[in-house]
């Protein structure tokens, strides 16, 4: 403690913190140092990629979902803006990126208590585009034929198992029963879309 005289009060020290000698000139009096402690508040922002790794970045295509995660250290509440207008008080949230652009997203770790009140840290998120896709469902007699056809700006494209030759731009295909197509399309960023074309076979008139 750091006091003078016998009778003087003690000032309250954190038990092992002080020397157990006093190497006062006067013994009845001692000097004291006071630290303040204030690295017990620390915001750890980390974003949850696909493979469950924790990095502080991630490119994603639009609309794109990002899991984020929180490590924050000495924290009672948290508030996140994710660069884009919305926000979150959720300790760790999920938030939806419909717009392809570059965002820091901030994390600030609040506690009232601590010497330093909030504490912010910046993450990165990289939204791309995603390509566009348009597909025409198509209304077919019994036995007729129709050539499948789409528009994109995608410079790959893939059709699903149902198709012969899925590499055809153009496939004809005459199915005997309504049938769902599956076309995928993938642009120069590696972002793909997916989308269902119908060819819906007419029921027969009754004779």
């Amino acid at each position: 403690c750091a006091s003078c005289g016998s009778g003087a009060p003690s000032f309250p020290t954190t038990p092992g913190a002080y020397s157990s000698t006093n190497n006062a000139t006067n013994s009845n009096c001692n000097m004291a140092v006071v630290k303040f402690d204030i690295s017990g508040l620390e915001a750890i922002p980390g974003i949850i990629n696909e493979q469950g790794q924790i990095s502080d970045s991630t490119t994603v295509c639009s609309p794109g979902v990002v899991d984020f995660t929180n490590s924050s250290i000495g924290a009672v509440s948290y508030e996140w803006d994710f660069g884009d207008g919305a926000t979150s008080t959720s300790s760790n949230p999920k938030h939806e990126f419909k717009n392809p652009d570059i965002y820091n997203v901030r994390l600030v770790a609040v506690n009232p208590i601590t010497c330093k009140v909030r504490d912010s840290a910046f993450i990165t998120v990289t939204v791309l585009e995603s390509p566009t896709l348009f597909v025409r469902d198509t209304l077919l007699c019994q036995g007729q034929s129709v050539q499948l056809e789409f528009e994109t700006n995608a410079n790959t494209f893939t059709w699903g198992d149902n198709i012969t030759d899925p590499r055809n731009p153009m496939p004809i295909v005459a199915p005997d029963v309504s049938t769902g197509y599956t076309i995928t399309v993938t642009n120069e960023d590696n972002c793909s879309k997916s989308e269902e074309l119908f060819v819906k076979i007419a029921a027969s008139p009754d004779l």
